[in-house]
């Protein structure tokens, strides 16, 4: 309730706490109104001009806000990269218009500028759902009639989006060439996180967030919970992707041996990560090893790509491997990899000739 009966004065009055269009909290007061639907009347109207003051705000300035206000709600990772996606790219093409001038044709002729780019269909996706999601918090926030964006649809199909690159799977011949090269001239930590990235299928934050209580050496299984990323220099210990990355794994026999030797070498068994080496390291010794090998790039996300295709190849059960992976669904799994699930269409024909001849 915002309208009072004043019985000193034998009148009312309004006093409202409200929101400016530079996300300043304010308070307004007036009095001697002789009826309450004065006073109604005129907080309807106040608020409805002070709403007409938030459409003068411009698109940098709302990106400025936003940002601010969820920087503390969500992961750093996740922060750090809707602020790459607005400072690289809806900054610099919206700053110099306001909130109220962004129409759905503004929005389609935006589309049509960044599509010549010709960015792969998720990423394109990305900009889209980021430039939503301003919106979104305009129409709540700052009294925006209605979100531009979600007006005009998104783009799904066009020739000029891209697929995903190819995955490059590591074969097994490859695989032992390669982490040959790695164990000739690095210590063990490199060649056990490589070896763990392709014989558990883990994310490479996943890898690098391990502490000794995720290691079970009883029964050769990895818990994984949590992540970690650098950001700006800083480094951040994390919940993992989604829920259902969450999960506990299965590692073969010997890599769980050589787990516990590595242990066995640290000085400070409650270190809060084993593995201590950088990303770019771990980058700089792949890529050093691929150029003496003459083998094509492969990036570490590759190395659990490489470890599914296995799996697939082996005929593994795709829920299992779904669980494996951490995937939110069986759908993800079959999207990513799809063209493996295709292959297998000989080993159909096999099996069902199989059973004509019994």
């Amino acid at each position: 309730m915002s309208v009072y009966k004043d019985k000193l004065r034998n009148s009312w009055y309004v006093e409202i706490r409200y929101k400016t269009y530079n996300n300043e909290q304010k308070k307004k007061k007036k009095r001697g109104f002789k009826t309450k639907k004065e006073a109604k009347e005129w907080e309807i109207k106040f608020l409805s001009e002070e709403k007409e003051t938030s459409s003068m705000l411009g698109f940098k300035q709302l990106a400025e806000i936003y940002l601010e206000d969820i920087q503390v709600r969500v992961k750093a990772s996740t922060f750090a990269r809707k602020k790459r996606v607005f400072s690289g790219k809806l900054i610099p093409y919206f700053k110099d218009k306001l909130i109220q001038d962004i129409t759905p044709a503004a929005i389609k002729k935006w589309q049509n500028h960044e599509l010549k780019n010709e960015y792969t269909k998720s990423y394109f996706k990305t900009l889209q759902k980021e430039l939503s999601a301003i919106f979104n918090y305009a129409v709540k926030f700052y009294g925006i009639k209605e979100n531009p964006v979600r007006v005009t649809g998104g783009v799904q199909e066009s020739p000029l989006l891209r697929e995903k690159k190819d995955i490059n799977i590591i074969t097994p011949e490859i695989y032992k060439r390669f982490i040959r090269e790695i164990k000739t001239f690095d210590n063990s930590e490199i060649s056990l996180i490589f070896s763990l990235l392709y014989y558990s299928g883990c994310r490479i934050g996943e890898v690098l967030a391990l502490n000794i209580k995720d290691l079970n050496f009883d029964d050769s299984s990895i818990n994984i919970n949590k992540t970690y990323s650098k950001i700006d220099k800083k480094g951040y210990i994390t919940t993992p992707k989604t829920k259902s990355s969450i999960r506990v794994i299965k590692v073969p026999d010997f890599l769980i041996d050589n787990l516990k030797i590595y242990i066995g070498t640290l000085y400070d068994k409650e270190v809060k990560r084993i593995f201590q080496v950088s990303r770019t390291n771990l980058h700089r010794r792949k890529n050093l090893a691929i150029k003496k090998l003459k083998l094509e790039q492969f990036s570490l996300h590759d190395f659990r790509h490489s470890h599914a295709s296995i799996l697939f190849q082996s005929g593994v059960n795709i829920v299992k491997i779904s669980k494996r992976l951490g995937h939110d669904s069986i759908k993800m799994t079959l999207d990513t990899y799809s063209h493996l699930v295709d292959s297998n269409e000989d080993k159909v024909l096999e099996v069902l000739n199989k059973l004509n001849d019994i």
